[in-house]
């Protein structure tokens, strides 16, 4: 997810500084402004579903030539859906966000589509937390909803305070 994020950044001609990766996500820190591109930002960000998306069908296929069943090919399968669907979701700072600020800037500016993006993730961070909580109460999951609902809380906070420098850079 994250190497394909790299590939197409440094196809465009961006530096990729690092890939911080975390137990339950990663970020690709590039340099370079990208989102004051907002189509080379919707690409780039785009990159990391698409490539869970294709590992899901390779999965598919794999399946079917290869005769690949059982547990492991359910797992394979399922965090492939799972982190491709996820990282969909319209809440900065995660990849749907970031396609939302891009949309949004285009009429909007970078500054004001950055701060809607950023408040729209901590609302979405909200309601996971309600969701984690509901599912924990019903048996069905554990805690780990509620922390990457946090994660997203806590990165789009910070997001929301380097916004003026995001601003300010663009000007």
């Amino acid at each position: 997810h994250e190497l394909s994020h790299t590939w197409v950044a440094e196809k465009a001609g961006l530096k990729v500084k690092e890939v911080e990766l975390f137990p339950f996500g990663g970020v690709a820190r590039l340099a370079g402004g990208l989102e004051y591109n907002p189509s080379l930002e919707i690409k780039v960000a785009f990159a990391g579903p698409l490539s869970n998306f294709f590992l899901l069908f390779l999965g598919l296929l794999a399946r079917r030539y290869v005769n690949w069943n059982g547990y492991y090919w359910q797992l394979f399968q399922t965090i492939n859906l799972t982190m491709g669907l996820f990282n969909l979701l319209p809440a900065f700072p995660l990849d749907g966000g970031r396609i939302l600020r891009a949309l949004l800037s285009y009429r909007l500016g970078i500054a004001e589509a950055t701060y809607r993006t950023c408040l729209w993730g901590k609302y979405c961070s909200l309601g996971l937390v309600l969701l984690g909580l509901l599912s924990l109460y019903s048996g069905f999951s554990d805690l780990n909803i509620i922390v990457v609902a946090v994660f997203i809380y806590y990165a789009a906070s910070k997001q929301e305070e380097a916004n003026l420098y995001v601003f300010l850079l663009y000007l």
